[in-house]
């Protein structure tokens, strides 16, 4: 295909940025919302993500909650401070609701990486992370910190796509029958994005036309 293909590391937030700029092409497993949707195209989904909340070692039986619901009460009424990942979105609307509360945000501690997340668990900072649990368990791997921590028993899944600034590159959605209605906020999505892809394609354009000079 005659494309160099390069992987940097960065914080997820600033990948979304990149995105969004045009100076990233694809982020792969990032749930879908409406915010992303005005500056990006979202594949079919294609593997699943279960989240948790991460705990320091022998920490979970101090926390009976079972549902999302009773573990937001408890993180409010305990005034438990929890760490993400800035900018990610957690496979539970409800999760995303309570650390988007203004209410909420003195004791939420926002950093670039789960990496981050644990040193901050491990320094006392915070009383646990919210995490995918590949994610987590893949930065506890790294600084050899397993035997430090634990996953609560309450976990959260939904189905992950991709984000891509190129609609013609996946199979983005299935057809419409025939007798399919668009609804207003369909329209209103189609009209964004064929917005958006004119934006790319005149910047593709202005690319290539400062390479010819």
């Amino acid at each position: 295909m005659n494309v160099e293909l390069t992987l940097p590391q960065m914080a997820w937030e600033n990948h979304l940025a990149a995105l969004a700029a045009g100076d990233a092409d694809i982020a792969a497993g990032a749930t879908e919302s409406e915010a992303r949707s005005r500056y990006a195209y979202f594949s079919k989904p294609y593997r699943t993500e279960t989240d948790v909340l991460i705990l320091p070692r022998g920490a979970s039986g101090r926390y009976a909650f079972r549902t999302i619901e009773e573990m937001l009460d408890t993180f409010t009424k305990q005034k438990f401070r929890p760490g993400i990942v800035a900018g990610f979105v957690y496979a539970d609307q409800r999760v995303n609701a309570f650390i988007a509360d203004p209410a909420n945000r003195d004791r939420i501690f926002a950093v670039e990486s789960e990496v981050q997340n644990l040193r901050n668990l491990q320094d006392g900072i915070i009383d646990g992370f919210i995490a995918d649990r590949i994610a987590a368990t893949t930065a506890a791997w790294r600084r050899n910190a397993g035997s430090l921590i634990e996953e609560h028993p309450l976990r959260f899944t939904m189905w992950m796509p991709a984000l891509d600034i190129d609609p013609c590159d996946c199979d983005w959605s299935p057809l419409p029958s025939e007798n399919a209605q668009e609804s207003p906020q369909q329209r209103q999505s189609a009209a964004r994005k064929a917005e958006h892809t004119q934006h790319l394609e005149t910047r593709q354009s202005e690319a290539l036309t400062q390479r010819s000079l």
